[in-house]
């Protein structure tokens, strides 16, 4: 509804510079055909430039995926998806209401029209026909609103003497509505009214064309401009005390101004400049209305091979699902958004597969099975959330990732794949957080992917529920779901592959491979960097695992505080610093004895005991080297931070011996 608000109000819009032009610049003048032109032209294109849609491309520069943001996620109170309906009960369907009123007056300027034409057909019965060579007479006694045309007929007023001058003049008027086809443009613009009656520029452009008409009849009938001529023929016409709405009567429109237009002087240099004019204006309309920015992002970081993705539009066919007091429902709402993600996928890497695409049912088990077989690489079960009529100002949307119960071996991914779509959706739309059951949903427990069940919104919420119907809302949804989408692939790409050791001439280098094809060498370090406190090596694994989890929880520069968190892995109790300033992240690890937070300011306040000397004089250079490592590929990855500041050499070794310090003092604490 919001969508045909807009068009109608860019409608008005349009038709209100149409007709400014046309009041300030052509009115009251001389080139009545050309106005007659424009106006009917003002009253089509009103209705057709506010559906041009010319996309102007606007690349904007290059940048690397945003980082997911792992949310905590919130165990509810449900164990499987409920089929909610909502109990029916009275409310004001607004968008209902104001359909059925533009339905209810169109209807009535129809029937108007209908009218109209019923009565004219009644008169053609009644009276007597006489051909006049390519047009019709038709003789009548004391029909008000005659003499007037309609298309090839001429109603005549038998009290009106057509052998006077004055007479012939009247006729010659009628003649010239009938060949000039005046009668088709009367019907154009009733058809224009009865859609478009709204618009009060519809009416004043009405006016114009029936005067225009009437202005143009006058010169066919009376030469040289004699203004007496046409007074004569407004005294002999009657005043009628009725019209025809589809006709072209005789005495028409003010008779100051039709006199006034044809004693008036035409300038032939001026008036052409004034019909040139709408040249300009026509093309900067056009540019109004039709013209839409589209920023287009330079391939940000194409994906590396193709991946498909399962969507299930949730329902269907005999399971309504939730049902919204107006009688929508929820399976009709999630086909609708999953036709709307259908629509604005143009990645050719990302293969949508979807479990049904019509209204039919399909059962828990046989969308698994399905999910299963096309080796998806996500899925996605598309729903519309609901709640009791306590809770009904509930809105926004949620997430579901499958129960970790141990089975689930797709948790933390799924969990990952959550993240990236909410950081999506929560750019615009209210986000309620990603969200398990307790006892988990089956069909996200079914599948051997990762997967995530989206409720799009509220339809118990009236706000929610006029989004989830608008077609622009949907489509900006659809946009952003893809986005994610998109993100969480290209963060997997991302990961760390693997971590295999390079020897060159005596050096020993480490080689960071990444899922997505790329890969890092380090600076020369030593194996003792690369070794814990008690001798043993954290493997590939381990610092693989330490890479991910500092690219998927950290969100780009200055983006979190200075902290100390620890993790732990296959045993190894590991503790890694994050810090920002100065758009530069940093990232340590090393094994501890217990797992404890720790705050940077404790650490700060310890070493500031310490003898400076000392410190120096214990530094361990092949953890300044491990340290380069995964700060060089932390900038890679992220690809946020200048080359300017990379080079900066002397700052960042004053930097990282800071960290390693405080790390080497750690043991104070445990």
């Amino acid at each position: 509804m919001l969508t045909i608000a807009y068009y109608f109000l860019q409608v008005v819009l349009c038709s209100s510079i149409m007709m400014g032009y046309y009041w300030l610049v052509l009115r009251n003048k001389r080139f009545h055909q050309y106005n007659r032109f424009y106006l009917l032209n003002a009253a089509l294109l009103s209705w057709c430039i506010p559906l041009i849609k010319i996309n102007v491309a606007k690349p904007v520069d290059e940048a690397a995926p945003p980082l997911l943001n792992l949310l905590n996620i919130v165990a509810g109170n449900n164990s499987e998806i409920e089929h909610i309906v909502v109990q029916k009960g009275f409310a004001i369907n607004w968008d209902m209401v104001l359909i059925s009123l533009y339905a209810c007056v169109s209807t009535f300027f129809l029937c108007f029209i209908i009218i109209a034409l019923v009565r004219i057909y009644g008169l053609l019965k009644k009276y007597s026909c006489k051909s006049f060579g390519d047009v019709y007479l038709i003789m009548t006694s004391h029909v008000e609103g005659t003499p007037f045309s309609f298309f090839m007929y001429v109603f005549w007023n038998e009290a009106v003497d057509m052998q006077t001058a004055t007479g012939q003049q009247m006729m010659q008027h009628e003649l010239a509505h009938v060949r000039e086809k005046h009668s088709i443009d009367k019907l154009f613009m009733q058809i224009i009214i009865m859609f478009g009656w709204f618009n009060p520029f519809f009416w004043l452009l009405k006016k114009e064309l029936n005067l225009i008409h009437e202005f143009i009849a006058d010169n066919k009938a009376i030469k040289n401009g004699d203004a007496s001529s046409l007074a004569a023929m407004l005294l002999t016409a009657a005043y009628p005390n009725q019209q025809y709405l589809l006709t072209n009567p005789f005495f028409f429109s003010p008779i100051k101004r039709r006199i006034l237009i044809l004693t008036k002087t035409n300038h032939p240099r001026l008036s052409y400049a004034r019909r040139v004019v709408v040249l300009p204006l026509l093309a900067v309309t056009v540019m109004l209305f039709a013209f839409r920015k589209n920023e287009i992002a330079k391939s940000i970081a194409p994906l590396n091979k193709v991946y498909t993705v399962v969507i299930d539009a949730g329902h269907g066919g005999k399971d309504f699902g939730a049902i919204a007091v107006d009688g929508t429902t929820e399976k009709d709402l999630a086909l609708q958004m999953l036709k709307a993600i259908k629509n604005a996928n143009k990645n050719d890497k990302i293969k949508l597969v979807f479990t049904r695409e019509e209204d039919v049912y399909q059962s828990p088990i046989e969308k698994a099975n399905f999910v299963n077989e096309q080796k998806a690489d996500l899925f996605i079960s598309l729903h519309i959330n609901s709640a009791a009529k306590a809770n009904e100002k509930l809105h926004g949307f949620e997430i579901d990732v499958p129960k970790q119960d141990g089975k689930r071996q797709n948790f933390e991914q799924s969990n990952f794949f959550a993240g990236s779509i909410n950081n999506a959706l929560a750019k615009t739309f209210q986000s309620n957080g990603i969200k398990t059951k307790e006892m988990g949903i089956w069909i996200l427990k079914a599948t051997n992917c990762p997967a995530a069940l989206i409720e799009c919104g509220y339809i118990s919420n009236a706000k929610d529920l006029t989004l989830l119907k608008d077609e622009k809302q949907r489509n900006k949804m659809a946009e952003l779901i893809l986005e994610g989408i998109g993100n969480y692939f290209k963060n997997q790409e991302s990961q760390v592959a693997d971590m295999t050791f390079k020897t060159e001439k005596d050096k020993r280098y480490v080689v960071m491979h990444f899922k997505g094809g790329d890969s890092i060498v380090s600076p020369e370090i030593k194996d003792s960097a690369f070794l814990s406190e008690n001798g043993t090596a954290l493997d590939n694994q381990i610092l693989s695992k330490l890479f991910n989890n500092f690219v998927m929880k950290n969100d780009g520069p200055n983006a979190i505080d200075d902290k100390i968190t620890t993790l732990s892995y296959k045993g190894e109790k590991l503790v890694s610093i994050v810090y920002t300033g100065e758009n530069k992240s940093r990232f340590v690890f090393k094994t501890i004895k217990h797992q404890r937070d720790v705050t940077l300011d404790e650490i700060e306040a310890e070493t500031e005991k310490l003898d400076a000397k000392k410190i120096k004089s214990s530094i361990d250079r092949e953890n300044i080297d491990a340290l380069h490592l995964l700060y060089t590929t932390c900038i890679f990855k992220q690809q946020q931070f200048e080359i300017q500041q990379l080079r900066r050499k002397e700052q960042q070794v004053k930097n990282d011996i800071t960290l390693v310090t405080r790390l080497n003092y750690l043991s104070v604490f445990f």
